[in-house]
């Protein structure tokens, strides 16, 4: 028995809930595949403006240490000036505490 067209097709009374039901899966899928990829563009360009706000950072902290110098002739001259006149000492236990510090922070490395 014949009830009626569906789209251009005719359609028995016992195929019209499978023609709905595959219509619906395939708007479901076309939601899913849409959400999918606007969550994936939003995503990259959130990961984008990471990069750049890291990239800007990276290269604001690359022109200071470049500008600044290798040598900071001051301390130089000040240490060199202690150690001629004798009041320059090294206190050997606060050296040996920040080496194994600075072992135990780092692990061995």
């Amino acid at each position: 028995m014949k009830v009626g067209s569906y789209g251009n097709q005719s359609v028995q009374s016992g195929d019209v809930g499978a023609a709905k039901k595959s219509e619906r899966t395939q708007e479901t899928g076309k939601t899913a595949e849409t959400k999918k990829a606007q969550e994936s563009e939003a995503s990259s360009g959130a990961a984008k403006s990471n990069i750049s706000a890291k990239a800007r950072e990276f290269s604001k902290a690359k022109e200071v240490a470049a500008s600044t110098p290798d040598v900071r002739e001051e301390k130089v001259a000040e240490l060199r000036r202690r150690i001629e006149s004798g009041s320059y000492s090294v206190d050997a236990n606060a050296i040996a505490d920040r080496m194994v510090n600075e072992h135990l922070k780092t692990g061995g490395a």
